[in-house]
């Protein structure tokens, strides 16, 4: 079984456990004769969803050294668009785990956004002795550092290739200063 699979499991019986105790517990029972396990609980529940919400949404992205704006700017869109207040309402109030999955899947895109640049930025031309060849050039790869992978014109994915024996020159494109 897949770690997401049974992370996703465990937040729906602990979801299921805690709409249980408060639709047949009143409330000041359960912040009174039950506080220590109450409390527990709902700690419980707010650890699984964030992370299950991370495991939906930031799952995937791979980031280098030079993150920290990258990371800066992701954080500042979760923060803006109040993703852990909605989360909170998805699964404390409305005990809705299709509602946490739909705003991890629009934390996916919000951040893929951003994140598409950073990666792309770290593109680049694999250029070895034959594709400088005056007689017979050939085509450069096309690589990635941050994965570590070239591109696949035929399958059109990034796959894992050897590097060929002799080493290779990596161009990068960098877009002048302001441009993303």
């Amino acid at each position: 079984m897949e770690a997401g699979q049974n992370l996703r499991e465990t937040l729906e019986n602990t979801l299921a456990k805690y709409k249980i105790n408060r639709e047949k517990v009143p409330l000041a029972e359960l912040e009174g004769r039950y506080k220590k396990s109450y409390d527990k609980l709902k700690e419980e529940l707010k650890q699984l969803t964030n992370d299950y919400l991370l495991e939906i949404s930031v799952k995937g992205f791979k980031i280098g050294d030079d993150a920290d704006e990258l990371i800066e700017q992701m954080q500042k869109r979760i923060h803006d668009s109040e993703i852990g207040k909605r989360a909170g309402t998805a699964i404390f109030k409305n005990y809705s785990l299709s509602e946490l999955e739909a705003i991890g899947a629009e934390v996916k895109q919000m951040l893929t956004e951003i994140y598409n640049p950073y990666f792309d930025r770290h593109c680049c031309l694999y250029i070895r002795p034959e594709n400088l060849d005056p007689e017979n050039p050939k085509t450069p790869w096309v690589y990635n550092d941050l994965i570590d992978k070239f591109w696949s014109f035929d399958r059109e994915c990034w796959e894992t290739r050897p590097k060929p024996e002799g080493g290779a020159t990596l161009m990068f494109i960098r877009p002048k200063e302001g441009e993303t």
